[in-house]
C-alpha cells in the first residue's frame, strides 16, 4: 500500500508539473486564453488541474496495483513454494489450475456474450421508451396507447426472458 501511495503521489506530481509548464508558458498567454478567451475557454480549469489530476493519478495507481500485484505474488509464491516443497508442488498446482480453467471454459456459459445481449435488450427497452416520449403527441391524439403498450411489454418481456432464462 505504501508503494502504491508513493507511486500515486509521484504520478500526480509529474502530471501537475506538466500542466503547469503548458499552462504558464512565457509569452503564449495560455492561462489567459484557457480562462477568458471566447470559444477556446476551458470550463472549470482549476478543478481539472487540481481534483481531476488527483483522481486520474489515483485511478492509474489502482490499475497498476491491480495489474502488477498478482504477477509479483505469482512469482514470489512460486519461488518460495518450490524452495520449500520442491519444483513438483507448484507445477502440480498450476497444472490443476490449467485443467480446471479448461473444464470451466467447456461447461460454463459465455458470460461476455450474455452480458452483451442483456445490454442490447436494455438499450432496446430504453429506446422504446425514448421513442414513446418523442412521439407522445401522435400516440395520444391518434389513440395508439394499446400498440405502444404492447411494444413496451414485448421489449420488457424479452429482457426478462433473457435475465431469467
Amino acid at each position: 500500500k505504501y508503494y502504491i501511495t508513493l507511486f500515486r503521489l509521484q504520478l500526480r506530481e509529474k502530471i501537475t508539473r506538466w500542466c503547469h509548464e503548458v499552462y504558464m508558458r512565457p509569452g503564449e498567454m495560455v492561462f489567459y486564453k484557457a480562462n477568458k478567451a471566447g470559444d477556446a475557454k476551458v470550463e472549470h480549469l482549476a478543478h481539472r488541474v487540481t481534483s481531476d489530476v488527483e483522481r486520474l493519478s489515483e485511478a492509474s495507481a489502482e490499475v497498476v496495483s491491480q495489474s502488477l500485484k498478482p504477477t509479483v505474488d505469482f512469482f514470489v509464491y512460486s519461488y518460495e513454494l518450490s524452495r520449500v516443497q520442491g519444483l513438483a508442488t507448484p507445477l502440480t498446482l498450476y497444472s490443476w489450475f490449467v485443467g480446471a480453467s479448461y473444464l470451466a471454459s467447456l461447461v460454463l456459459p459465455p458470460y461476455g456474450d450474455l452480458a452483451a445481449e442483456r445490454q442490447r435488450l436494455e438499450a432496446q427497452f430504453l429506446g422504446t421508451h425514448v421513442d414513446l416520449i418523442n412521439h407522445c403527441e401522435q400516440v395520444a391524439f391518434l389513440g395508439g396507447e394499446r400498440p405502444e403498450k404492447a411494444l413496451l411489454d414485448q421489449r420488457y418481456d424479452a429482457l426478462l426472458k433473457h435475465c431469467h432464462g
